[in-house]
């Protein structure tokens, strides 16, 4: 009846990319499939699912609700289970932690982490049989990061440069 996250052992950095990103292959959704992937600061405790606590958000299994800090989940995307693939990113570029389901994008919310604080994968777990394979990108994603990175750069650059006026 208790839930456990567990972190990873270095951050997710914004260098030498200002994304961070990870993904999660569910190999067996367990007895209930509470599973939780997302991320957490160094201040989070370990001993809830993630998105439970403060300073985590996490995207959830059993019911595809979004976690922010606290035990009140909304609405956010598909619920998941054994086979498939939930990705998590951290933009700060724009200020976002994304979510990913079988390499499509499900969605993202405004993080609150500071630009200096230092941002871990991290998975939660609570029922017996819960296990998660995770990719650091030893492994090529199923999400196409690259494309995405490249999206986020110039969305970004958008907002500070002026509109291009055609001399034709």
């Amino acid at each position: 009846s208790e839930a456990a996250s567990v972190r990873s052992n270095a951050p997710l950095a914004p260098a030498p990319s200002p994304i961070g990103y990870f993904e999660g292959v569910v190999v067996d959704r367990g007895r209930d499939g509470y599973m939780s992937l997302g991320v957490m600061s160094r201040r989070a405790h370990l001993d809830k699912l993630v998105g439970w606590g403060e300073g985590t958000i996490g995207y959830h299994g059993d019911d595809g609700n979004i976690f922010v800090g606290n035990g009140m989940g909304r609405a956010f995307g598909p619920l998941y289970g054994a086979g498939d693939t939930i990705g998590c990113g951290i933009d700060w570029i724009n200020g976002k932690v994304f979510f990913t389901k079988n390499g499509s994008l499900v969605g993202s919310v405004p993080h609150k982490f500071q630009d200096d604080e230092l941002v871990f994968a991290a998975i939660g777990l609570r029922t017996p049989g819960e296990t998660f394979r995770v990719n650091f990108g030893k492994q090529p994603f199923k999400f196409g990061i690259d494309q995405f990175v490249s999206d986020c750069r110039q969305c970004a650059l958008s907002k500070y440069l002026p509109p291009m006026i055609n001399l034709d």
